[in-house]
């Protein structure tokens, strides 16, 4: 291989310049932030450009952002336009559905930490190897960020839990990379060409990328465990006051001791019964019992007439205090009480500890076990953002190269710039179709990929839903079809991948990873495919490019299973990813897709 020396050899100066929002107001969830990049900026290295600004939730819970992008599901609608606005550049819309799923398949421990430090994602509240965090001691609830931020000593439980209802929550600084073509790209953007740029970005509504944080002690409104929500369990009671015929005021919760062992330290211990139902321990550090707010109701299963089944959904009163001993540090036995203000039912139909009762010979699952409405924990929900900056890097060229630009630019070819991004388009699906057919419309150029990510599209927008993610709804198998013909040839199979159990469907796996490595998305994580779930196929191999227009659309069929037909209906996103071409000549602009 030959080597020659650059015609450019002098260092070239960069700085980092800091673009303003359109205003410097505090912003609400649902808002449009814009920007206006200017010209004579030169060249943008968006390598080293990111958002930054300072975000505040106030929940009714302690929350986080999507558990698996972080502060990227803030972003609905991405749009990117040249200077003078003629021009649009870049339009991502479901910019967060799409990020969700890429950034799982990109992601590694690594990028991990970086995006907690940097995006909020809260390594906390993840799974972590397919186990939850409340499996794990170490995780504790003291590590969020939105909640009590990382704090270090003592752990006093009644000051720090109630942090979330305080009127100034926590304000935390982020760092954001824009994943998009221009602003996402590994190369050099010459703002001058487009007479610099005019950036919109649509936010979502908090309901929609905010989620608890912990699911421990909610359930459904009716008192069953949560089958939407992560985590979701009911507390045992150890015991309750007073005993006898009168308002309760206090309950004790069956608790852990001794990190990783999971002792159960307040007697009578939960039976295997109850653990069977859905009840659970509060594990050390009070890791779950962060939704036992002061003020909001406890509810628990009271023992039965002649203390057999039905068990009673009862209300035990509102939570005045709950205390906890902290006797975990020394090896002793730990207690948490939850206090409660008399408005409830008698103490005496919450004796036996969970899963019995008085005189009870046989455990009762459901008794005295107890928890939070849905509905409760996940009320109130918004964000804020302030002090918004767009911070770029900035480089300035040798004249020789900005000469012979411009050069480019006075011919009839012109200069261009080519840009890998996404067009979207959307299909509603209703509940119970087995065979699914979607008519893509995708008049693309340079195609290199589809994604398609279907959601649940019934699912209120609240903190106990993940309203980015995606759904199998027992799908046996896809094909796409382009030009009339089955792409691939045979059907792409799913039915492991929704078991009971799910299985590795190495095809379905194997064409998602193509379809995002032509995408430029680098796949560093294949776990757990049925949770990220994309329906995916490459369109051209080998650096290649596809175009569409000649077929003028792109189909897809899903198959569902028949013995257990699908039931929900759903929002299929198909994102097609290309080139895209700025051409700058003496004609003018032109975009290319």
């Amino acid at each position: 291989m030959d080597f020659t020396a650059s015609p450019y050899p002098q260092t070239i100066p960069s700085k980092s310049t800091i673009v303003p929002s359109d205003h410097q107001l505090e912003y609400s969830d649902g808002q449009t932030l814009r920007f206006e990049v200017p010209d004579f900026m030169g060249f943008i290295d968006p390598r080293q450009s990111y958002l930054k600004f300072n975000v505040k939730a106030t929940c009714s819970s302690i929350s986080t952002f999507s558990k698996k992008c972080g502060i990227q599901s803030i972003i609905n609608n991405m749009r990117i336009y040249d200077g003078t606005q003629s021009h649009t550049l870049e339009n991502l819309q479901n910019y967060a559905e799409l990020i969700e799923k890429t950034a799982h398949y990109s992601e590694n421990d690594s990028i991990k930490n970086k995006r907690a430090l940097l995006e909020l994602l809260e390594p906390t509240s993840r799974d972590w190897g397919g186990v939850s965090y409340d499996n794990d001691p170490s995780q504790t609830f003291n590590n969020s960020q939105l909640g009590n931020g990382y704090k270090t000593g003592a752990f006093d439980y009644q000051s720090d839990v109630n942090r979330q209802d305080d009127a100034t929550p926590n304000s935390c600084e982020v760092a954001m990379k824009l994943e998009s073509g221009i602003l996402g790209s590994t190369k050099m953007y010459p703002a001058m060409l487009s007479q610099g740029l005019k950036i919109e970005i649509e936010t979502n509504n908090a309901a929609k990328c905010l989620q608890l944080w912990s699911g421990a002690g909610v359930v459904t409104n009716g008192g069953e465990v949560d089958t939407r929500l992560a985590g979701s369990c009911r507390f045992g009671i150890a015991s309750a006051l007073p005993v006898g015929a009168v308002a309760l005021t206090s309950v004790v919760l069956n608790v852990s001791t001794v990190p990783g062992a999971h002792q159960i330290a307040t007697a009578p211990a939960i039976t295997a019964g109850a653990l069977a139902a859905g009840a659970k321990v509060v594990l050390n550090g009070a890791v779950g019992a962060s939704n036992l707010v002061v003020g909001r109701k406890l509810w628990g299963w009271a023992i039965g007439a002649a203390n057999t089944d039905p068990s009673v959904w009862s209300d035990m009163g509102t939570i005045t205090s709950v205390s906890y001993n902290g006797g975990e540090a020394t090896g002793g036995a730990i207690q948490l009480t939850v206090g409660l203000d008399g408005t409830g039912v008698n103490g005496s139909l919450f004796q036996g500890g969970a899963g019995g009762g008085v005189a009870l010979a046989d455990e009762v699952p459901k008794t005295n076990t107890c928890g939070i409405k849905r509905s409760d924990a996940t009320a109130v929900c918004k964000y804020s953002l302030s002090n918004v900056e767009l911070v770029l890097k900035t480089a300035s060229p040798p004249k020789a190269y900005i000469d012979n630009l411009m050069k480019a630019v006075a011919t009839e070819e012109g200069a261009t710039y080519d840009f890998m991004t996404f067009n979207t388009y959307r299909n509603n699906v209703p509940a119970n179709e087995q065979i699914t057919q979607l008519n893509i419309p995708a008049f693309n150029q340079r195609a290199v990929s589809v994604l398609t990510v279907p959601i649940e599209n019934g699912l209120a927008e609240n903190l106990g839903n993940d309203n980015l993610a995606s759904v199998l709804d027992n799908a046996e198998f896809y094909n796409y079809y382009v030009n009339g013909k089955s792409q691939p040839t045979t059907k792409v199979p799913l039915k492991r991948l929704s078991n009971t159990t799910p299985l590795v469907e190495q095809v379905a796996l194997w064409e998602t990873e193509k379809a995002l490595a032509t995408s430029k998305v680098s796949v560093r994580n294949l776990q757990s495919p049925e949770k990220n779930f994309i329906i995916a196929r490459p369109l051209s191999r080998y650096g290649g490019c596809f175009d569409t227009r000649t077929s003028g659309a792109v189909g897809l069929k899903v198959e569902y299973s028949t013995s257990t037909p699908p039931s929900k209906q759903k929002l299929f996103i198909s994102y097609i990813g290309g080139l895209r071409r700025m051409v700058v000549s003496k004609e003018g602009m032109r975009i290319e897709l």
